[in-house]
């Protein structure tokens, strides 16, 4: 009575302690997902900073393309103001020379009128007093209107260049205020575009910063997460040596397999009898859909598309045994998964053989027997 006593307080011991140890284990990974949704949450972050750090020096560059050519409009413009100046500061000293050749001109010819009209108002009394022939008088007179003209055709042709000289000046000015309000704008814009390119470098700057922050809570989160990782691991395996010292070994269990099917059709168990009693694999007619149930403990060590096997699954129980589940339709384990007796592992499908699951033991590669194993199989 006492030995039952202490063999159940053993028991319950035993189990308290492993509950407490998967309590240790789920805390651990509850940790692992909240760190892996920081991760996710701050990596898209981190990659939507990246994305519009990009953006903006992209369009950084634009701005201060576009301020190089705004410089470069602004330089010759300027030049333009420059060379209009140049020819204005030309052309005013070719009006002032101008005027005063218009004012010799209108002297000569004031002179030479003033001395016509004189020769003109007393003709004879002249010639009387200076006895000279009246025919060099006529020719004088002849001369000097001559002169005159002349004189008159140049003022008319310095009236028409000074006239000419006017309106190039009021071109010039105007030319030259409208490259001065072209100027006056164009250094607006250039303002504009400066403290647009500011701006945006302030924003860069920003950005930046909280990209190398995030960068580094990113890193701090990864190692976080591969300490978790650890742990997890050292978990699993402290656990699972506590597992492994709690089952019996695969070779203690014969005649105490599960059955990796629940039923099965009497006639065709008896159709497959002869099967397993040889040392053969077994084809097992089954519904398609039928849940496919682990054997044994141990360890998933292929869980894929196999040719001939169809979508398989191999399990791992140490000391060579292993358990083959074939032809299924649709597999709930991956590799490297431990699993434990009776564990749901598939859904049976369709083989070569027609709707049903492949199943096989193997010892050291060798195909052994299933009826020295499994327990006795339900029929139907």
């Amino acid at each position: 009575m006492q030995r039952s006593i202490l063999i159940f307080f053993l028991i319950i011991c035993v189990f308290l302690f492993f509950v407490s140890f998967m309590k240790v284990i789920n805390a651990a990974d509850g940790r692992l997902v909240k760190v892996r949704k920081k991760i996710a949450v701050l990596d898209q972050s981190l990659s939507l900073d990246k994305l519009k750090r990009a953006d903006i020096e992209k369009r950084i560059f634009l701005i201060e393309s576009n301020i190089k050519q705004a410089n470069v409009l602004i330089i010759n413009n300027q030049n333009n103001i420059n060379d209009k100046k140049l020819k204005l500061i030309n052309l005013k000293e070719k009006q002032q020379q101008l005027k005063k050749n218009l004012f010799k001109q209108r002297q000569e010819i004031n002179r030479y009128i003033k001395t016509i009209f004189l020769m003109g108002r007393e003709p004879y009394l002249k010639l009387i007093f200076s006895q000279q022939d009246p025919k060099l008088f006529g020719r004088m007179q002849h001369y000097f209107q001559y002169i005159m003209k002349a004189n008159l055709a140049r003022l008319e042709q310095a009236e028409q260049t000074e006239q000419a000289l006017n309106e190039t000046k009021a071109t010039l000015l105007v030319e030259k205020k409208q490259l001065e309000r072209l100027i006056k704008q164009q250094e607006i814009d250039l303002k504009k575009l400066s403290h647009d390119k500011q701006l945006k470098d302030q924003l860069v700057t920003i950005i930046s910063t909280s990209i190398d922050e995030k960068s580094k809570r990113l890193v701090d989160l990864y190692k976080n997460e591969k300490r978790l990782l650890a742990l997890i691991e050292q978990l699993d395996q402290e656990s699972l040596k506590f597992v492994q010292s709690q089952v019996k070994s695969f070779s203690l269990m014969k005649k105490q397999l599960l059955c990796p099917f629940n039923y099965i059709n009497y006639d065709q168990a008896i159709k497959n009898l002869v099967m397993l009693r040889k040392n053969k694999p077994v084809f097992i007619p089954i519904k398609k859909g039928s849940q496919v149930q682990a054997a044994y403990y141990g360890q998933i060590v292929f869980a894929n598309q196999l040719k001939g096997y169809g979508q398989l699954v191999i399990i791992d129980h140490a000391e060579g045994y292993m358990s083959l589940y074939g032809y299924n339709q649709k597999l709930l384990v991956s590799k490297g998964q431990w699993i434990s007796a009776g564990d749901l592992i598939a859904l049976s499908g369709q083989g070569s053989e027609g709707i049903g699951m492949y199943f096989e033991l193997r010892h050291n590669n060798q195909v052994v027997s299933l009826k020295d194993w499994c327990q006795k199989i339900n029929l139907a």
